[in-house]
């Protein structure tokens, strides 16, 4: 029985080392491929961006409930186990953190210097539990809308925000912006004016019901 309980106690032992090892090269994996400086200027510049509109914020976090308290270490383990069990799974519901930012600017930016795989979440997770240091959910959410509308904002596929600043959409033009995100020439209200409204009606049923 003695000998019985050391080996479970043994076990046990590994295991807490196993994981503890793991959780240390997850959230210092990122010194692999940035400086502390790097990291630290490009987080201060992701600060720097204006806090979202109202409407829009009210219209999102309506859309997204759970993105409104996410923790970034919560979704960050929830990307890790979906890119280690589930490899073709489905997104994450708190899906615009700073895992989402890291992979978007900070990959984009590595490439040159150390060659990645084209969707490299890994890697992208790694780099975020770095910027977790420095920045808020908030501050990334921020930084992920905006840094979307700016790519999306010159669309010619007939939205009504197109070539509008951001913080001067109504709300009919802040749908149409949600909707261009998930998938901008499926939806063209121009050449798939089926489609797009479809996504319209599909969008304030959800907002009808999330209220």
């Amino acid at each position: 029985m003695k000998k019985r309980y050391k080996i479970s106690l043994s076990i046990v032992f590994i295991f807490i080392l196993l994981i503890s090892a793991g959780y240390f090269w997850l959230i210092n994996g990122w010194k692999k491929y940035l400086t502390e400086e790097e990291l630290i200027a490009y987080t201060t510049e992701t600060k720097k961006e204006p806090p979202l509109p109202k409407e829009y914020k009210e219209l999102y976090f309506t859309l997204y409930p759970k993105q409104k308290d996410a923790s970034l270490t919560i979704e960050l383990i929830e990307r890790l186990i979906q890119n280690l069990f589930y490899k073709n799974g489905m997104g994450t519901e708190q899906n615009c953190s700073c895992d989402e930012a890291a992979y978007q600017d900070i990959i984009y930016l590595l490439r040159h210097r150390k060659p990645t795989r084209e969707y490299d979440r890994l890697l992208a997770i790694k780099i975020g539990f770095g910027m977790e240091k420095y920045l808020s959910n908030e501050d990334c959410l921020n930084h992920h809308i905006r840094s979307e509308y700016r790519e999306y904002s010159h669309l010619k596929e007939g939205y009504g925000f197109e070539g509008k600043n951001f913080d001067d959409l109504n709300r009919v033009e802040i749908i149409d912006f949600l909707i261009a995100v998930r998938a901008p020439s499926i939806y063209s209200p121009r050449r798939r004016q089926e489609n797009y409204i479809r996504a319209k009606e599909g969008i304030e049923a959800r907002l009808k019901q999330n209220n």
